[in-house]
């Protein structure tokens, strides 16, 4: 697995098993870092910390590829205290799936 690929399948995940706010993952499915954590480790809740060095350089890659598209969204960035992060950008009032899965591919087309 590289970046891009750990990415798109974060952005597979939300497609099919759905997105949520304010929680990693539920029965309703998978907000962005949960998406992601479960894309590269096999569970949304994993400490990064507990597995290979080669899983956490690609998290650590892809949560980077999201940041530059989040600080690239001027009315977020500028309208939440100029310290975005993935969290924030996920549960941000109004924030829509669409948006979410716009960031993945983005984010994935970029890397």
């Amino acid at each position: 697995m590289d970046t891009r690929t750990a990415l798109l399948a974060a952005h597979d995940l939300i497609q099919e098993e759905g997105w949520i706010q304010g929680k990693r993952h539920n029965k309703m499915g998978y907000c962005a870092f949960g998406a992601l954590k479960q894309s590269v480790f096999g569970d949304a809740d994993a400490d990064a910390a507990q597995h290979a060095v080669t899983k956490g350089i690609i998290f650590t890659q892809a949560v980077l590829a999201l940041y530059d598209y989040i600080e690239s969204d001027n009315d977020f960035y500028w309208n939440y205290g100029n310290v975005p992060t993935l969290a924030g950008y996920n549960d941000f009032p109004g924030r829509s799936k669409e948006e979410i899965l716009t960031m993945f591919t983005t984010a994935a087309n970029n890397c």
